[in-house]
């Protein structure tokens, strides 16, 4: 059976006959937004710390070390703010070396991952909204391989810190107040919205193909409450990553 974090003690102590108070789920979804602002906040100066000496060194914004590294420090926040989060209010965040069956889920629900998500992204460009620009996409048009180091970036810190944060405390405090089902449509909601910052066009292209990444978070948060083991949204998480910037490193270097 699944092992999920218990509910928080303050959790426990709203719960009436009827399930949760309603001030109990405000709480929640406050919490939820409120450690993903200050993790973006604190990641954010934290980024900055790395990036403005690279600017005195020579490098542009657009620039393969300024991306790679500017991303370190967000991520190590993510991961530090998740992770205490975690172990000072949730009763336990299971994580274990995957069994056989979780790894046949998690290849199972990666490639489902990359086809909706590339069929989702073409069926944008069917509709009359103008493409975005994405941020990566542009750093990785003049240097292919910042797509390589992004992949090995995503194996070794992004997809463990983003679903430390994202999954394991987001989504494990809000099903103490919503079930599992609510839990993780909102906290993949959570999870789309800082990529808004991602994409550069007109709003509603940027917000529709933010839409994409929802979808994905919808994914990595059902493996989380269908296996109760953090490391599955993580390997998921990872190889989907690893995939979409591997198909796009080829597509770039065989134009």
């Amino acid at each position: 059976m699944p092992s999920t974090p218990s509910p928080t003690p303050d959790a426990a102590a709203s719960d009436g006959p009827g399930g949760p108070s309603v001030l109990h789920r405000v709480v929640a979804l406050l919490v939820g937004v409120g450690l993903l602002v200050a993790a973006f906040v604190v990641g954010t100066i934290a980024s900055l710390v790395v990036i403005l000496p690279l600017f005195f060194l020579g490098f542009g914004v657009t620039s393969t070390a300024v991306l790679v590294f500017g991303s370190i420090p967000q991520q190590l926040t993510f991961a530090g703010i998740g992770g205490l989060y975690a172990r000072l209010r949730l009763d336990s965040l299971p994580i274990r070396r995957p069994d056989g069956a979780e790894l046949r889920f998690a290849v199972g629900a990666t490639v489902l991952a990359v086809v909706l998500a590339s069929a989702l992204s073409y069926a944008l460009t069917l509709t009359s909204l103008e493409p975005v620009e994405s941020v990566i996409g542009e750093v990785a048009q003049n240097d292919p391989t910042v797509l390589l180091a992004l992949a090995v970036l995503s194996i070794v810190l992004v997809a463990p810190a983003e679903e430390l944060l994202f999954r394991g405390a987001i989504q494990g405090r809000l099903r103490t107040s919503y079930g599992p089902v609510a839990a993780v449509v909102l906290a993949s909601l959570i999870f789309a919205s800082p990529h808004v910052f991602n994409y550069i066009g007109n709003p509603v292209a940027v917000v529709a193909t933010t839409g994409v990444i929802f979808v994905t978070g919808s994914i990595l948060g059902v493996a989380y409450e269908r296996t109760g083991n953090l490391a599955v949204p993580i390997l998921i998480h990872a190889a989907y990553n690893t995939t979409l910037f591997g198909i796009a490193y080829v597509q770039l270097v065989a134009l």
